[in-house]
This record gives structure tokens, sequence and C-alpha cells, in this order.
């Protein structure tokens, strides 16, 4: 075995090739072991050896790196695993020196046959074995390889020619052949992309551009990189590697003569990467380069116009706490000395508060909307005057909205602040239909969708398109619904408004709960709960549990939705309502039904209860629970709620209420309650409600047996999963 053939004189080579000649009939096998920085002269020494074969060693894949992690030392954690194979870059002696290193430090001990964590590992330090190594394999370059390296570690992990050629100053053919020279020894790699990078190189290891990057002086550094941001300014797309380049050469010397004059490129080209990030719809990334920018902004105002734009970012990204947090840092910064910015902030956080489920969100908005009345701010205080409406809306004072959202319209429309005014009007019709005003309100809507539309405002076309889908459901127009759900699902995407698809999903939920698209009712659902991933906002979860009534429905309790949330600490009326549904759905399905009739008690005598699409099923299910309890007067007051007798009722509840008098008439022996079953059912099968179409058929023949009947109703509830006892 001969090693480290890379250090081997002609002298060595010509042994090695008389001895491969002398030994030709004699059972001898050589192997000879070399970096990949071989000169030409030994490579063409070599390739002449009698019966040689050159084989080129590949990185090893991760599989196979964390299979020599594991044997090396067994019962380390996962994730300490996981670092150590990505560190690697597939080269096993990184592994075996960073746990030498490890050991060494007392971080890892071992125990009989397995190894322990004694301390977190918040960093993985280079071992110094291994930067002695490829120090050493720099040192051995050519000197225009070695600054093209180093020029090339300034750049990133992988570079465009051209970017290269720009940075270096490198005659052509000088780059040309320091590049073919890194590629045959393995410091580089060809890594061609689209367009101008069809020539790109990259590190075959990070770690070999982190030593290189490690051994710039920081003059030098600093230098690097200014020609590399003044070289990529001009290149669309790269804001956010220009503003990491001027970053870095602002924090290579904070004290030079020209660190405030990079600091504010810095600034500037942050702002840039934050904004073409929010375009893309990666509002965490745009999150990340605004606070960057603030981070580098000392003065007040500035900074907390950076805050505040940070925050609008995450709540895009429904991320409310990280919301929150940097709305509160941009009202202490806006302070008395900017009292407008406070109070547009201070707006801000009251949405953010109203999502959280804080009490104190519509106090905030009404003190910010106050605030602003005072001024000449008009886009501000229309703005909030907008969201003290919504707040209203969500605690079930909609005259009040309407006073609130009439002084955003009249703004809006007279400034021409056209997404403001779709958004508005919104806001109104949804007041209106809450009024029980619901052709005014649809009317609303629709107008609303088309002036966003017209004005190509994504979010507030999203917005109205989903707010008709809801109030399609609720008339009972399920393939309208449907169809204004898909439109405002579209909006969003095309956005990347997390929130807004959100509740998208959510209304496309309800429909295929109500229209018999069950599977379709049951992807939304899992698309809410990947989406939302926890986030707080109850409506969120909410939306994910109406799942729990085709579970419940079709027999299977796997993947059930149980809220955490206390219907108490929910300030919105018409989610609070929901929940308490929710939660009693739960009960009814485990038995527990005094305890649902509790809550769906309490439901009702929510004034939003009946009211919306999302609560619509607490009429039937307090029927149901109140049944099971033997207390028939709970359902006959319901019955006699003025919700459910006013002129224009909604057609589903119109249905149910026929039903729910039909099983009262039953449970009693009175007569009538067939043709009430009978104008119950003609009414689901009219509005394409097919599982309330096939239960109160299988009501009716328990009541009055007909085989056409009951051949009916188990025909819709079997094409739906849900079984049936036979007649």
């Amino acid at each position: 075995v001969v090693e480290d053939l890379q250090w081997a004189d002609v002298g060595l080579l010509d042994f090695l090739a008389h001895l491969m000649d002398w030994s030709r009939a004699l059972p001898v096998f050589v192997l000879a072991l070399a970096r990949p920085e071989l000169s030409d002269p030994q490579r063409e020494r070599l390739a002449g050896v009698r019966s040689s074969t050159v084989l080129a060693l590949d990185p090893l894949p991760p599989a196979a790196v964390e299979e020599v992690v594991r044997d090396l030392v067994p019962g380390l954690p996962g994730a300490l695993v996981d670092r150590l194979v990505e560190a690697s870059d597939g080269i096993p002696l990184y592994v075996v020196e960073t746990v030498r290193m490890l050991l060494d430090r007392g971080v890892i001990k071992q125990d009989g046959t397995q190894f322990a964590l004694l301390e977190e590992v918040v960093s993985l330090d280079v071992p110094e074995t291994l930067q002695a190594l490829l120090a050493a394999r720099l040192d051995r370059l050519r000197a225009h390889e070695r600054d093209v390296v180093l020029h090339a570690a300034v750049l990133g992990r992988r570079v465009a020619l051209h970017a290269l050629a720009a940075v270096s100053g490198c005659p052509d053919d000088l780059l040309r052949d320091a590049l073919a020279g890194l590629v045959r020894k393995e410091i580089f790699a060809l890594e061609p992309g689209p367009g101008d990078e069809r020539d790109a190189y990259a590190f075959v290891q990070t770690l070999t551009r982190k030593i290189a990057y490690d051994r710039l002086s920081r003059p030098d550094r600093k230098a690097r990189h200014v020609r590399a941001a003044e070289h990529l300014e001009g290149v669309p797309g790269t804001a956010a590697l220009v503003a990491e380049h001027y970053l870095r050469a602002y924090t290579a010397d904070l004290a030079a003569d020209d660190a405030e004059q990079l600091r504010e490129r810095a600034v500037r080209t942050l702002v840039e990467a934050a904004e073409r990030a929010a375009l893309l719809a990666a509002n965490l990334e745009a999150q990340g380069y605004y606070e960057q920018a603030a981070d580098l902004t000392p003065t007040g105002a500035a900074r907390a116009g950076l805050l505040e734009c940070a925050g609008d970012a995450a709540r895009r990204a429904t991320s409310y706490d990280d919301a929150d947090a940097l709305y509160r840092r941009a009202l202490e910064l806006y302070g008395e000395g900017d009292g407008d910015g406070a109070a547009r902030v201070l707006g801000h956080r009251a949405i953010v508060a109203a999502r959280r489920g804080d009490p104190a969100a519509l106090a905030m908005a009404q003190e910010a909307e106050e605030r602003l009345s005072r001024t000449r701010q008009w886009r501000q205080h229309a703005q909030v005057a907008f969201d003290t409406a919504r707040l209203l809306c969500w605690e079930g004072r909609n005259e009040q909205a309407l006073v609130k959202v009439d002084t955003a319209l009249a703004i809006a429309e007279r400034e021409r602040f056209t997404e403001l005014l779709s958004r508005s009007l919104t806001a109104k019709a949804v007041a209106l239909g809450s009024l029980h005003r619901p052709v005014e309100g649809l009317a609303l809507l629709r107008q609303a969708a088309e002036v966003a539309e017209e004005e190509g405002h994504a979010l507030a076309a999203s917005n109205a398109h989903s707010m008709l889908a809801s109030a399609y459901a609720t008339a009972a127009r399920y393939p309208e619904a449907r169809r204004a759900g898909l439109q405002g699902l579209a909006r969003a995407r095309d956005i990347g408004h997390r929130e807004a698809e959100l509740l998208a999903l959510g209304d496309m939920a309800l429909t295929g709960w109500l229209d018999g698209q069950w599977d379709d009712c049951l992807a939304s659902t899992a698309q809410i709960a990947e989406l939302s991933d926890g986030r707080g906002f109850i409506v969120f979860t909410l939306y994910e549990a109406v799942g729990n009534r085709v579970r419940i429905a079709r027999g299977d309790r796997t993947g059930l939705v149980v809220p955490r949330e206390a219907p108490e600490a929910v300030g919105d009326e018409t989610a609070r309502a929901w929940l308490l549904d929710v939660l009693a759905l739960l009960a009814l399905d485990d038995g527990r039904d005094a305890e649902a009739l509790d809550l769906l008690v309490q439901a009702w005598q929510l004034p939003t209860s009946a009211r919306d699409v999302e609560v619509h099923d607490v009429l039937p299910d307090l029927g149901e629970a109140a049944l099971r309890c033997g207390r028939a007067d709970l359902v006959e007051a319901a019955l006699a709620d003025p919700r459910v007798t006013a002129p224009a009722p909604s057609r589903y509840l119109t249905a149910h209420a026929d039903r729910l008098r039909a099983l009262l008439l039953a449970s009693s022996g009175d007569g009538g309650a067939g043709e009430l079953f009978a104008r119950a059912a003609a009414a689901f099968r009219t509005i394409g409600s097919p599982y309330w179409t096939g239960r109160t058929l299988l009501e009716h023949g328990a009541l009055e047996p007909d085989d056409q009947r009951w051949a009916e109703g188990t025909r819709l509830l079997t094409g739906l999963g849900v079984p049936t006892a036979p007649p």
C-alpha cells in the first residue's frame, strides 16, 4: 500500500512502474492512494504503468455516511447524527475527526458500547486536523488558482463564470486555465444552470470554501464583497444575494470611513429582497429580511417602519405571535413622535389580537380609529375604520359595524382607494347578512369581487369570493358556493397569502360537508391541518374540525379534531358558537348527551347561532341532543325562535325545522309527522344535501314503512359511506 502518492517524486513513480513490470507474473497487488491534486506529469506517468486501473472515489451518499456515524459512535441522538451527515459533504474523514474533537472536548462520552451526549452542540466547528489538511491543499495550488478560489469563496458555494470573471478581474485565458486545474484537483465541480449560468462551478466540499473564506483578511474580505455586490446589483433576482454581500462588507470593518454608506446599501437591498420575497409569496423570508434591515437601522421612525413591514409579512404568513411581537416593537419606537404611525400599528395589532382570541382587540382598534379620525391621514383612517368594523362584526355588534364601515367606504370611494373599497364592501355585506338582509349582502359581495378583479387586487378578490362562497352556502346555493370558493382559493394562492388560503379552504370544507362532496371536504381539512401548523387562530381549528362531521357520520373516529381552546376565551361570538357546537358533536358521539345538550344550549343562546353557515348545524344538533335527553321543550323553544320563524329564513334551517317538528310529533304519537318528514326530505333534495335527504327519508321510513323511501335513503347514505341498518 502506497499512501499520499501526490507527494511522489519521479524516482518513486519510476520504481512503481518497474515493480509492476517485474511482478507481472507474480500474485502481487499494489494499492496506491492519492488526493486529486496530482500534477499533470504525475498523472501522465501513472497512466503508462502496466496493468493499472485508476478509480475515482466520489463522496459517500448520505445513507452511507449515516451508517459510518452510527457504527463509529452508536447511541448518539438522531439530530446530531443528521447534522454530522449534512456537514460531512460525504467525506468520512470529516466524521472521524469531528467525533474525535467532540470526545476530546467532553461533549460526548462513551458508556459501555454506547455513546452519550453530555451537552448541547451549538455549532460544529471544523476540527483542527481538517483545517490543517484543507489549508495545505490550498497552499499547494498555483497562485492564480488560489486567487480564484478565494474570490469564489466570497461569491458562494456555486458561482457562475461571468460573476467570477467580473469580480476577480482575471484575464479570460488565465481564469479558464485556473478553473480547469481546480476541477481536475476536485476543488471545484462543474454545475451548470440555466441561462447565463451554463458555465458555473461549485465547491466540491463546503469545508474547503469555509477554510478559504476564513483565510481572507478583513480588508480583503470587505473589498471582495463590495466588488461582488456591485457586480450583482445589475442582475435581476439577486437582491437577497446583493444584500448579503453589502452586509458582510459592512460588518467586516464597522469603523471604516465608508461603513455608513455600506450600511445604507445593505438596508436598501435587504428591503428590495423583502419586497421580492413578498411578491413570490415567501412571507417568512420577507419577514426575515425586514428584521435584518431593522436591526441595521438606528433611527426610531425608520426602524419602526421596517418592523411594521416585518409584522405585516408575519401576519400574512399567519405567524401571529411573531407579528404581535414585531408590532409591539414598532409601537415603542413610534411612541409620541409619530402618532399616525402608532395608530396604524395599533390597528394592525388589533386584527392580530382578534386572530389570537384576545378580548382587547376591539378596544385597540377603536383607540386607533379615534386617533386617526383627528388627522388627514385618509388611507390609515379608512383602514383602521374598516378593521374596527370587522371586529365589531365578529362580536355580533353589526349595527355599530355598519357605521364604521360606512366611514371607511366614504373615504375609500372619495380617495379612490380601490382595494380598501372592495374590502369595505365585503365587510358591509357581512354585517347586512347578519342583520337578515342577505339579498343586499349578496349584491355588495358581487360588487366587491368585481371591483377587486377589475383593479387587480388579488387579496381583496380572494376575501370577496370567499365571503360569497359563505353567503351562497348559507342560502343553500351550493354549486355557486363551490365556484366562488374555488375562485377565492385561486386568488389566495396567486399571491401566497396563507391566511386567505386557509379561509378559502375552510369555505370549501363547509360546502363539501353540506352538498355531500365529503371526500373533497376531507381533502380540504387535511390541507388546513398541514398549512395552519398549529398557528393561533381558532377558526383554522374549527374549519379543520368540519371533517369531524363526515368521520362521525361514517362511523370512523380516527383523526377527530379536538379543539383545545376554552369557549369562554373566544371573543368572536360566531367562533364561540361554532366551537361549542364542535365540542357538543364530540360529546354526542361519545354518548355524553347531557354534556352535549348543555354546550348546545349555550351556543343557541348566542345571537349569531343559526345566522352563518358555520353554525347552521347548531339547530339540528340541539334537536338531537334534546330529544335524546327527553327535553322536547327545548326543541319547541328553539323552533319558536325568531331566527327560525323569520320571514326569509335559510332554506336549510327551514328544512331542519320541519324535520325536528316531525320528530317531535313522532315521539309523542301525534299525527302529521309524515307530511312534515316528506316536506323536509323534498326541501333537502331540492337544495342538494344528500346526507340530510337520506337521513330524513329513513326517519320517515321508520315511522311509515315504505320500500321505495327506504331504498332511496339507503342509496344516498351508502353513497356517502354512511352505514345503514336494514329496515
